[in-house]
């Protein structure tokens, strides 16, 4: 079959994603014998251009959605509107059945099917449900039976594919596609799995939903090879594991490091997410081998009591541990502290503040985000719904946040704004939103300065308590 495949993510804060996704459906799609063409709006600007494109000849046309929303509630964006806009314009100049996947589907599916006017949604692994839709509809069968493939006529539990084998080869081949370099020149980084699943039961988080709960690890050997036939092919040199978190299982983390380190690739990586539980020792240190040159941390409290309330998994001493490790290994790390989650009063947030002033390294940010975005199916919705903060029939597409009823919301961003004043290193998604920013991340790639390109945030914090001085 002729097939062609959108992704329609566009957010370039913090900055661009290459489309991993799509490419990687595509590909499998590929292998399965069906022709198959992409197009990335990440850079396009005008859409008609999206419709001049599907007017060539084709059988299918598949959308991806990466995310629902931004998730910021200062300066909160919905792209549902703009997924609804494409579809209604590809509706217009084509008949062919139209296929919602991304991670966005695995959020709230059958909503979203609906809401966006799709006719098939794929939840779960489309490299599986994506290549059995086609092969239903090549034969004339109903797409919808097929495991992994929904309708609006679905009813729930949904037979979500979770199983893939990852030990098999599975590349993106994103620079067969796309040029590579328009994404690093936003310090893009090159995108890579080394598993799928998350075993965490964390309240607020959709990855559970989107990839599932079992843990499908890659062999190293495999990943290595990857990389090295990006580095080699697309003279890439940057990348970044976009595991839901890069440490768990352990053993699997460590064996990749090592043999990294062993293959001597000469890249670097940057931006994993590491998490508290089960950190081995001598892990940082193997990760500084292998040639990472910063992580990140999903920490979200340094509160005991907020931990526990978002079903985190570790505590506040685990927390700090790991700042020492990192900063002991020389590992600069992107914190991340959600304020406002169940359980938070004014001495928790006074806890975490007190932790990224002392516990964290002098090269390490923290951003801290205001409220939780209730996402459907998740913990979080079912403590928003027991304090009355939502209704049962809501459906959760659009941006709702939750915030601590024993929180006073102006007492916070009134002591969020005092502590950035007296540490720079901490910041919001208001400093993000400065115009500057882009342009800074052009000019310091061009320069080729060495990056993460974050580190200079602490700099501009400095320059705007300046001038509003």
């Amino acid at each position: 079959m002729k097939v062609k495949l959108i992704s329609t993510n566009q957010e370039k804060d913090p900055y661009p994603v290459m489309p991993i996704g799509m490419c990687l459906v595509g590909e499998a799609a590929r292998k399965a014998g069906h022709q198959v063409e992409m197009y990335d709006m990440t850079f396009q600007k005008k859409q008609h251009c999206i419709s001049q494109w599907v007017e060539t000849p084709h059988d299918v046309i598949g959308i991806s959605m990466r995310n629902l929303d931004n998730c910021d509630a200062l300066f909160s964006t919905s792209f549902i509107p703009g997924v609804k806009k494409i579809i209604a314009d590809i509706r217009g100049r084509s008949s062919a059945p139209l296929v919602l996947g991304g991670a966005a589907m695995g959020v709230a599916p059958q909503a979203l099917l609906r809401e966006v006017g799709a006719d098939y949604g794929i939840v779960g692994e489309g490299e599986v449900a994506f290549v059995e839709l086609l092969k239903h509809l090549d034969s004339g069968d109903d797409p919808s039976a097929a495991r992994g493939v929904i309708s609006l006529k679905t009813k729930e539990p949904y037979r979500q594919i979770e199983g893939l084998d990852m030990r098999e080869n599975v590349w993106a081949r994103i620079g067969d596609r796309f040029s590579v370099k328009p994404f690093l020149n936003y310090e893009g980084v090159y995108p890579l799995q080394s598993k799928r699943g998350c075993a965490l039961k964390c309240v607020y988080c959709t990855y559970v939903n989107i990839e599932g709960k079992k843990y499908r690890l890659r062999d190293p050997k495999d990943i290595i090879e990857e990389i090295t036939d990006i580095r080699d092919r697309y003279n890439v040199r940057e990348f970044e594991f976009v595991d839901s978190t890069f440490n768990l299982p352990a053993r699997h983390a460590m064996r990749l490091c090592r043999e990294i380190a062993r293959s001597q690739l000469k890249v670097s990586f940057f931006g994993s997410n590491i998490n508290p539980i089960h950190l081995e020792s001598g892990l940082p240190e193997e990760m500084v081998r292998a040639g990472f040159r910063s992580i990140t941390c999903t920490a979200e409290s340094a509160s005991d009591r907020v931990l526990e309330g978002m079903r985190k998994g570790f505590k506040r001493q685990q927390v700090v541990q790991m700042a020492k490790q990192f900063q002991q290994a020389g590992l600069r790390v992107f914190w991340m502290f959600l304020m406002g989650g169940p359980g938070e009063k004014q001495d928790t947030v006074e806890e975490t503040l007190e932790f990224i002033h002392r516990e964290t390294g002098t090269r390490d940010v923290a951003l801290v985000i205001y409220g939780m975005r209730i996402y459907p199916n998740t913990g979080m919705e079912t403590i928003a719904l027991s304090e009355g903060l939502i209704q049962k029939s809501e459906e959760l597409l659009w941006p709702v946040f939750y915030m601590s009823p024993d929180l006073d919301h102006g007492w916070l961003k009134k002591r969020i704004n005092q502590a950035i004043r007296e540490d720079p290193r901490i910041f919001t998604s208001n400093q993000t939103q400065s115009a500057f920013i882009p342009f800074a991340q052009r000019a310091l790639s061009w320069m080729k300065v060495e990056r993460p390109y974050w580190r200079f945030l602490p700099m501009i914090n400095r320059v705007m308590n300046f001038y509003a001085n």
